[in-house]
């Protein structure tokens, strides 16, 4: 017999694409999808890692200098908010509390507006502490906690004083 023209068959003539042809296309549909989900995943995971462990070392950098500055005592309340704009009553992004010893607050930012910043249950290490709180303004933050020895001329302190630097990290959480 002569063999039509397969461009001339009608699409009633042709055959239906096979059953395992069918599962195989619909399982590479599923699973190159399945892929690309959980390369996004992925990738969405390592970009938050970086971009908290930035903001954490960050944070840490500045709560160290500002701790340098207090336990040198070189400055006075005002020359901390000119030093430190973050800090001003203006802000909201940026506090930090420092109590003594027997847990007396012995200053706070102007962006604490007269709220408690909270103070770790546990004793500042040698090492900088970082931990989630709740900031004055009722934003959430990240803080670090630090020890600071301060050194007034002529006279050695046998017990540190507890700093908290902490900002607001909602726009970086949002990301």
């Amino acid at each position: 017999g002569r063999h039509p023209d397969p461009s001339r068959l009608r699409l009633c003539d042709r055959k239906p694409m096979s059953s395992i042809a069918r599962r195989l296309g619909l399982w590479m549909v599923i699973g190159g999808g399945a892929l690309l989900a959980a390369l996004f995943a992925t990738l969405d995971h390592l970009v938050d890692s970086q971009l908290h462990e930035r903001f954490d070392g960050a944070l840490v950098a500045r709560a160290q200098a500002f701790a340098n500055v207090i336990a040198a005592r070189e400055a006075s309340e005002r020359q901390l908010v000119d030093a430190w704009p973050e800090f001003a009553p203006t802000r909201h992004e940026d506090f930090y509390q420092i109590w003594n010893s027997a847990g007396e607050v012995l200053g706070r930012a102007a962006s604490n507006r007269g709220g408690d910043l909270a103070r770790p249950p546990r004793a500042a290490d040698a090492e900088p502490t970082l931990f989630d709180l709740t900031l004055p303004d009722g934003h959430r933050g990240r803080g670090v906690l630090l020890s600071v020895w301060p050194q007034p001329a002529g006279a050695d302190h046998e017990t540190p004083w507890t700093v908290v630097v902490a900002s607001e990290r909602e726009a970086v959480d949002a990301l």
